[in-house]
């Protein structure tokens, strides 16, 4: 019979650690896939670069702080889900948010 390596061995604390660190993840990446699902990170940078141009119109500048906005409330969202353990309670899409971002 071989030796224990009882370096091995995970104990109750290792593991809800992992399993921490494992859920974290997992809300990041669903909050990752909600944002990029309305706009993805080229259409984030089309759009600021339209905005800074001069480009968009009073309606489509109140439409995209409205997403950015979004975007900050849903990595807030986020965080305060791994920090306080509970379910994400996801902010809805501006309206003309998904429109706006399919023109860029």
């Amino acid at each position: 019979m071989g030796k224990i390596d009882f370096g091995q061995i995970v104990d109750a604390e290792t593991r809800a650690e992992q399993a921490a660190r494992q859920r974290a993840a997992d809300i990041k990446a669903d909050c990752a896939a909600q944002i990029s699902a309305v706009m993805t990170v080229t259409t984030s940078l089309n759009l600021q670069g339209a905005a800074i141009a001069g480009e968009l119109d009073a309606g489509q500048m109140d439409v995209m702080r409205a997403g950015l906005a979004w975007v900050r409330d849903m990595q807030q969202a986020c965080r305060a889900a791994i920090a306080e353990g509970g379910v994400p309670e996801w902010p809805e899409v501006p309206a003309g948010l998904v429109a706006l971002a399919w023109e860029f």
